[in-house]
């Protein structure tokens, strides 16, 4: 049996409940920007972050296109950035931890152009095993913040629902 405080099983119940949420959407006749959409407001609202957005890897044209956001941009207006423009995107695709909250401090170099003016971000890299689907960014609005190793595992609960969701349409 679980021994959580009270205010930890009202966190738990609400990430459930939007885990729970996002995959009845994702199997319902929304279409797909509808629920990806839901999927970054829920990141948000759940972790306290104020901008979400979804970008997904076009492979086949060289691109990642921003799919989804809740808030202002994060680091760029742009909805469709050049790979070959960013090649540290892809270093957070191989990273062997999954969501990171990425300090400009600590991580300044490896920080692709349109996160570096940001303090720190949320990174979750969106695979399905070896396949690299994209990325979710996420922050408090230009705010400094950090997040718990449970916090992380949620988020990359949410990248992998996301993922699976880019699979299957």
């Amino acid at each position: 049996p679980l021994a959580l405080a009270s205010s930890e099983r009202a966190d738990l119940a609400v990430r459930l409940s939007a885990l729970q949420y996002i995959s009845e959407i994702a199997i319902s006749d929304q279409p797909l920007p509808v629920i990806l959409g839901y999927a970054c407001e829920k990141l948000a609202a759940t972790l306290n972050l104020r901008r979400a957005a979804i970008w997904q890897i076009d492979g086949a044209n060289g691109v990642a296109r921003r799919v989804a956001a809740v808030g202002k941009p994060i680091g760029t207006d742009a909805t469709m950035i050049a790979l070959s423009e960013e090649p540290q995107l892809a270093g957070f695709l191989r990273r062997d931890d999954a969501a990171i909250v990425a300090q400009r401090g600590k991580m300044e170099q490896r920080l692709p152009n349109m996160l570096r003016s940001l303090p720190s971000v949320l990174v979750v890299p969106l695979r399905v095993g070896v396949l690299q689907r994209g990325w979710i960014f996420a922050d408090r609005d230009g705010d400094s913040f950090d997040l718990k190793p449970d916090d992380l595992g949620f988020a990359q609960a949410i990248g992998n629902q996301v993922a699976l969701i880019f699979e299957r349409r």
